[in-house]
């Protein structure tokens, strides 16, 4: 993987305004760059019409989520113009990709790879097999001196760039399962928006958080994701009513277990809600990371130790105070491993918040 290729988002076949179409509480082209930025590059131009020109800037230059080098162009008639600010000396490799759509994680992985010898351009298009349609992906990956080349007015067509770059030789079409949609018109926003829920969590959720806190969370989600509703504030909010679960089933007491109980499915969900705004707001950086592992971790020492005290004091003959110790010794082994592993995730430059 290359990291070090830059990016071009290209917006100058698209419609006036169309960077600034909100999609999940996030403008498209804002969300195009995070999405880069996530994907691992380092080097990214927006070029964009001069109407757009201003307010694209103004809101790009001011996010703090930004740390790419990013630059804020005008499109120039031939997109060819825009090498100068990628590659100084108008050689090497570049990624070019359509900014009017939504991608999946992962969707640029393919284009970090570079191009064998003999190929000017790598284009990403949906496998046929995997039942997705044929919309053109709007990604691809050429040699500098080529760009001038790629139909970028024509949505970046297959077929098109093949004829344009001298044929099949020259340009190797990649077959990836779907992970884009396009988004032209206001119509389409509830499909991408739909699309961006529904793609996989990187890491991956597990079963319990796939099949049955995502569903229980998505609808809400959704709506306070086009509110940019803080995740902070539900995940400090799933901590107050998490660790008040353990001092609930202190007593031992039947009310006791069950409001425990009640407060910890409550404080799981909030977190899961935290994780899913943090996800679909580009906000999971690896502090956001630790924090919401730190918060699970939380619940459920605080819940276990209640519950194994309150069950010890009227257990009988159960030894439920040295089950408890042991369960508790369990869970603090299993926090260690997960902040060693979320340790090393973020000094390798990943970062997720996911339930």
């Amino acid at each position: 993987m290359d990291s070090t290729t830059p990016i071009l988002l290209w917006y100058g076949h698209a419609p006036a305004g169309t960077p600034q179409r909100p999609v999940l509480g996030l403008a498209l082209v804002r969300r195009a760059v995070l999405s880069a930025q996530d994907a691992g590059f380092r080097r990214i131009v927006v070029a964009v019409r001069e109407t757009d020109l201003p307010v694209v800037r103004a809101g790009l230059h001011g996010d703090p989520r930004i740390d790419a080098d990013l630059t804020v162009l005008e499109a120039p008639a031939d997109a060819s113009g825009a090498v100068e600010h990628l590659l100084p000396g108008g050689t090497g490799e570049l990624v070019v990709a359509l900014g009017d759509r939504v991608w999946a994680p992962g969707a640029l992985d393919p284009l970090l790879v570079p191009l064998p010898p003999g190929l000017a351009a790598r284009l990403l298009r949906a496998d046929p097999g995997a039942g997705r349609g044929d919309e053109p992906s709007g990604l691809a990956r050429v040699r500098a001196g080529r760009l001038a080349g790629l139909p970028l007015r024509r949505d970046l067509d297959p077929d098109d760039a093949v004829a344009a770059l001298g044929g099949p030789e020259h340009v190797e079409l990649a077959d990836v399962v779907s992970s884009w949609l396009p988004v032209r018109r206001p119509d389409d926003v509830l499909p991408a928006e739909t699309f961006l829920m529904e793609s996989p969590a990187l890491p991956p959720r597990g079963v319990l958080a796939s099949h049955a806190v995502h569903p229980l969370v998505a609808p809400l989600s959704r709506r306070l994701a086009r509110r940019r509703a803080p995740p902070g504030a539900f995940l400090l909010l799933a901590l107050a009513l998490g660790v008040g679960s353990g001092p609930l089933a202190w007593g031992g007491t039947r009310p006791g277990y069950v409001a425990a109980a009640a407060c910890l499915a409550v404080a799981c969900l909030l977190r899961a809600l935290a994780g899913e705004l943090a996800r679909l707001g580009h906000l999971a950086a690896p502090r956001f990371a630790r924090l919401h592992a730190l918060v699970a971790d939380a619940l459920a020492l605080s819940f276990f130790a209640g519950l194994f005290h309150g069950l010890d004091r009227g257990a009988g003959r159960v030894p439920w105070g040295t089950i408890g110790l042991g369960v508790l010794g369990a869970c603090g082994v299993a926090t260690l491993v997960r902040h060693l592993r979320l340790g090393t995730r973020r000094c390798g430059g990943t970062s997720s918040g996911q339930a």
